[in-house]
């Protein structure tokens, strides 16, 4: 949710649900001098799913650079992340699930960012960048801070008419806006610390390319799916890598 102060001033939050389904972990075995190591199928173990609300996060923005001629804007973007999320799904075993595969960290966690975007003849480019430094939230661990950067390119495809019946108001003869979506979405997290110690097998650089489509129309109503594939799988120690991530969007603006 988000509202407009001023032209150039906007405070908003999120507060988002989010699911890990089929959670894997590779299992620590110790293995005896000469015994061959196990294939990668069998040292991983399947913990079950994670799911709940996360973290609110509010924040203000600010469009300190605006063209309506050259259809391309810039805003500077502030705040901090509560929290207010789940912390205490356990696995399919009966344990607590690490902080970092909760859907909260149990952290107060401020961030800042620069957005970007530029529009022309059908076609769209927003860029984003955001930081995030973290805090100690629950089970003592501090979650590695955050570099995330964003950059869609995105191209209108054409212009529907819902005629309405006679009898309907013009508003109801809305235009529905089609475009097509390619995103690179980025994410560099440092290590996380737990009871003060650094944890060799948490962080790293994931980079997803992000193809997808939104909907838009005159009366206000938006929405979008992408389907994230991992391009660059570049985690420290021993982790699991991420197959895949799909994100969908539904909004309204009055």
């Amino acid at each position: 949710m988000a509202h407009g102060v001023t032209e150039d001033i906007t405070v908003g939050l999120t507060l988002p649900y989010i699911t890990r389904e089929g959670i894997r972990e590779v299992a620590d075995e110790e293995h005896e001098e000469g015994e061959e190591e196990h294939t990668e199928e069998a040292s991983v173990e399947h913990q079950g799913d994670a799911q709940g609300l996360g973290d609110l996060a509010l924040y203000g923005q600010y469009r300190f650079y605006h063209d309506e001629s050259a259809h391309s804007a810039s805003a500077l973007l502030l705040g901090i992340k509560a929290p207010s999320g789940e912390t205490d799904e356990v696995s399919a075993d009966g344990h607590r699930f690490e902080l970092e595969l909760q859907p909260g960290s149990g952290s107060w966690d401020p961030f800042i960012g620069l957005a970007l975007n530029r529009k022309w003849n059908g076609m769209g480019v927003d860029a984003n960048v955001l930081f995030t430094y973290t805090t100690e939230g629950k089970q003592n661990t501090t979650l590695g801070s955050s570099l995330a950067y964003n950059i869609a390119l995105s191209h209108r495809l054409g212009v529907n008419e819902d005629h309405g019946h006679s009898n309907e108001s013009d508003q109801d003869h809305a235009h529905r806006f089609w475009d097509v979506v390619l995103e690179i979405n980025g994410e560099w997290r440092d290590k996380d610390d737990v009871d003060s110690v650094e944890n060799p097998n948490s962080g790293g650089h994931l980079l997803f390319l992000s193809p997808g489509a939104r909907l838009s129309s005159e009366t206000g109503w938006y929405g979008a799916l992408l389907l994230g594939l991992p391009v660059v799988k570049d985690l420290n120690g021993h982790q699991v890598e991420p197959k895949y991530r799909i994100i969908a969007s539904l909004g309204k603006a009055f």
